[in-house]
């Protein structure tokens, strides 16, 4: 099997994701967003040279897909059980990884050239991230996780501008 550029960064996004569950496994919950960012860049590149070169192919998309719900889906999930891990909050956690994968499941099914149709996963993560930062107190976690789920599963439109 030869690897595309577009499929390398895809693999180097899952590696990012992997990594920030490790960082949160190795008590260094800090660093562990940067990591889930490094994903998102490389998401956004493996995309945009997969269509610049137009050697998109069907195996790409999975693999896309697989390292987006390590990277978007997993690695946040750990991210916030290491934050606040009450019954409720895994709830919550369970719920934000479903509607996930849901919504990359849809967003495959689909294909829209021109719309993603719900919030994509990819700034579902990033929008955790940028909490974490923030410091927004622990015990809403749980209720911005079942948010983003929501929003990833809703019916709403982004107009596509890449």
């Amino acid at each position: 099997m030869r690897l595309k550029t577009a499929d390398f960064l895809t693999l180097l996004n899952a590696a990012s994701g992997l990594i920030a569950i490790f960082l949160v496994m190795s008590d260094r919950v800090m660093y562990a967003p940067i990591f889930i960012i490094i994903g998102a860049v490389m998401d956004f590149f493996d995309g945009k040279i997969a269509r610049k070169s137009k050697k998109q192919s069907p195996i790409g998309l999975h693999i896309d897909s697989l390292a987006d719900i390590i990277t978007f889906g997993v690695a946040p999930v750990v991210l916030g059980y290491a934050i606040i891990n009450t019954s409720f909050a895994v709830i919550g956690f369970i719920v934000y990884l479903l509607c996930g994968l849901l919504r990359l499941a849809r967003h495959n099914a689909i294909n829209d050239k021109k719309a993603y149709h719900g919030l994509p996963i990819p700034s579902a993560a990033i929008i955790i991230c940028i909490i974490y930062y923030s410091g927004v107190p622990a015990l809403f976690y749980h209720y911005i996780y079942i948010l983003l789920a929501v929003l990833m599963i809703s019916g709403f439109k982004i107009k596509r501008i890449i």
